[in-house]
Formats: C-alpha cells, structure tokens, sequence
C-alpha cells in the first residue's frame, strides 16, 4: 500500500543511486561505456528503496540507521548484480562461453571484479553518505506523514 514514507524512500534511494552511478561511470570511462548505468540502478534504487525504506518509515531515528545501512547495502549488491547479468547476457551474445551453466556462474566473478574497481573511498563514502541523507529524509516524513 503507498504511504508517503515508501514514496520518498522510493525518491531518495533514486535520487542516491543516481548519483553514485554518475560516480561510478568515470571510472570505467576508459575501459568500457555504461551509457545507462544511471538509469538503471536509480529504477533499482526506486524499487529498493520502497520495499526496505519505505515499508520501515516513521519508526523512529533508531530503525532509520538501521534500515539506511540494510537499504545502502541491498542496494549496492542488486545494482551490482544487475550489471553484472547484463554484462554476462552480452558476453553470451557474442558466444563467449561454451555453455548456460558457465554463463551463469560468471555472474559472480563479474560482480566480483566491478565491486573491486569501484570499492575506493570516494565511492563508498558517498554512497554512505547518500544513503544516510536517503534514509534521514524517508523518516523524517514516514513520522510526520504516517
């Protein structure tokens, strides 16, 4: 059911991926163009921000640190699996692997290797931050709005 706190969780973790997104794509700028990476991880962020954030909204600063770091984390692991299957939907289209099975379980490695390239301090600490102000804004109006 819509409450305005799964709204703004749903804006906010957006509006936060969004921009760590814009982040991450100058540091592949070199190597390999993600034309809409931005995008795809800001409608991540909608749907993930609905679910964890706003279902959590309005129950009290506590639960917000709690749900920002839930939130921020999921966030993080399903846009770097939807990438990652992206990628390996590509490489399959272009029959780099011999069959399903090993498509699949590229998936991880995949993952592995983008979430080592973009683990630098700059891109965590914003995503923290980002998701902080996410998670500090869903409250504020999840108890103000219930």
């Amino acid at each position: 059911m819509p409450t305005i706190g799964r709204v703004v969780g749903a804006l906010t973790f957006a509006a936060a991926a969004y921009y760590v997104s814009t982040l991450v794509q100058e540091l592949f700028l070199e190597e390999r163009q993600f034309p809409n990476l931005a995008v795809i991880n800001a409608v991540l962020g909608i749907i993930v921000g609905w679910r964890l954030a706003g279902g959590r909204a309005g129950q009290g600063w506590n639960a917000a640190l709690g749900y920002w770091l839930t939130t921020t984390i999921g966030l993080a692991f399903v846009c770097l699996f939807a990438n990652a299957f992206g990628d390996m939907i590509r490489r399959s289209m272009r029959m780099q692997y011999d069959g399903p099975l090993e498509g699949i379980t590229d998936i991880a490695a995949i993952m592995w290797e983008y979430g080592g390239r973009i683990a630098t301090p700059e891109i965590i600490l914003t995503a923290l931050g980002a998701g902080l102000a996410a998670a500090l804004v869903t409250e504020f109006f999840g108890r103000r709005y219930p």
